[in-house]
């Protein structure tokens, strides 16, 4: 704590030395902006926390990043002093070019995987006959509030495509009561669906197995492999790469994640396509 305070009396008197010049502004305001760059992002990142206490790859990456900008802006000319004595020596050099090069590589692939999420994220389907509704979370032996959103928009689909069927596609995890494809099947039913018109798949447990099983069921009863998946809005993409692994063509009937959640989960995506990419979907 001794150190820390030390550097920050050396900061602000470094500060107040400092003559106003036209760099003297701009590293201002390019401090000023690291912080609340770093303010905002634990805004968005920080309400599932708070809300549901969940604390995944998504809002774990976004926490981290906002506290490093705003110690970034904080530290700065500490930071910059660092920098300058690595640069003077061999393996800093060498260390500042790698961690640079890492740095611009992970950029360049996060963002373009971040956009497709969001292309895959909007409503696509259009005329598919084959729905396939994709499980999460039951409580107990009632369906979750995203469970029966899934549900609900696929029952809606239905309803505007007399034509089309529903794979209910989700197994009964340890914690839950019941399985998800059960719960789909008396959401169904209450949404004045018939039960000639969906199959119940009720031994899955991943995204991987849903549409393995959801495949022999198309199979099995001679249905169309280009489907419409019924999930929410950041999961589309993921879906979608695993259901082409299995031969399947899939549109998206997204359900519009909250707001107070989307940054996390989008960011969470990033990562489960890139696993899904590793082990090659």
């Amino acid at each position: 704590m001794e150190k820390l305070r030390n550097i920050l009396v050396k900061d602000i008197l470094d500060l107040g030395k400092s003559k106003i010049s036209i760099k003297w502004v701009i590293k201002l305001v390019i401090r000023i902006a690291l912080i609340v760059f770093g303010a905002w992002l634990i805004y968005k990142y920080i309400p599932p926390l708070i809300y549901k206490a969940i604390l995944d790859a998504g809002n774990a990456f976004g926490l981290t990043v906002a506290v490093l900008l705003i110690l970034a802006g904080i530290f700065t000319n500490p930071l910059l002093r660092l920098i300058a004595r690595l640069w003077n020596t061999g393996k800093g050099k060498a260390l500042i070019i790698v961690v640079c090069t890492l740095s611009v590589i992970f950029v360049c692939v996060f963002i373009p995987t971040l956009i497709s999420i969001v292309h895959y994220s909007e409503y696509s389907a259009t005329d598919e006959t084959t729905v396939i509704v994709l499980g999460c979370k039951v409580n107990g032996t009632k369906a979750s509030t995203a469970l029966r959103n899934r549900t609900k928009s696929a029952a809606a689909y239905l309803k505007e495509h007399p034509d089309a069927v529903a794979i209910l596609s989700g197994g009964q995890g340890p914690d839950e009561g019941a399985s998800e494809a059960e719960c789909m099947k008396q959401i169904m039913l209450e949404e004045g669906i018939d039960e000639s018109r969906f199959f119940v798949e009720d031994q899955s447990t991943s995204t991987d197995e849903n549409m393995a099983f959801s495949k022999k069921i198309i199979e099995e009863n001679n249905l169309s492999s280009n489907i419409a998946v019924a999930t929410h809005d950041y999961h589309q993409k993921r879906a979608a790469m695993i259901a082409e692994k299995n031969g399947l063509t899939a549109a998206s009937i997204p359900v519009h994640s909250v707001e107070w959640s989307r940054a996390t989960f989008f960011t969470r995506e990033v990562f489960g396509v890139w696993i899904q990419w590793i082990k090659g979907a």
